[in-house]
């Protein structure tokens, strides 16, 4: 029996079996990209449930108005702040525990899923180019324009929240 199944396996597909394993293929790929968007990322008690994919394209200027009670340079300051030490952790060049103006939750998030950095990436030494706010109801996103010394550009957003102690960071946008 295992000879057969052997000698079967191993002889040329035809044309028809060719399509029907690619389509069985593609069929799978699908249903295993829809179960792990269900099951990535599950909300935790300090951060609500992602947005939806048409609510997460921040409003125009000319709509975004402040409604936070935190003013923009105390959020800007407190992303500028948590971003240099955050660009610290994902380097390598620091812990999580010391990146400033984060809640304790994303604190504990970042704390359990350290990067695993090369010698490279702890060389290289990112800058902060931009900040940029847009209000949205009793929050900010604030992304930072980061480059690094290997001319790599990129954006962090960061969703920063208004506490009882000052606004912090409660979350790091990884879209």
């Amino acid at each position: 029996m295992i000879v057969g199944l052997r000698i079967r396996l191993e002889r040329p597909l035809a044309e028809e079996e060719r399509r029907r394993a690619f389509a069985l293929a593609a069929a799978a790929l699908v249903v295993a990209a829809i179960a792990l968007s269900l099951v990535a990322d599950p909300p935790s008690p300090d951060r609500p449930a992602a947005p939806s994919a048409s609510s997460r394209v921040p409003p125009p200027a000319s709509e975004a108005r402040p409604t936070a009670s935190a003013a923009p340079a105390d959020v800007l300051g407190v992303a500028r702040g948590f971003v240099a030490g955050y660009l610290r952790h994902l380097y390598g060049r620091g812990r999580a525990s010391a990146i400033r103006h984060a809640s304790s939750g994303l604190r504990q998030r970042l704390a359990a899923n350290a990067p695993r950095v090369s010698r490279g990436m702890r060389e290289r030494r990112p800058a902060v180019q931009r900040l940029r706010a847009t209000a949205l109801g009793g929050r900010w996103l604030v992304t930072a324009t980061v480059v690094d010394d290997a001319r790599v550009s990129y954006p962090v957003a960061v969703v920063v929240a208004e506490q009882p102690g000052g606004p912090v960071v409660t979350r790091v946008v990884e879209d």
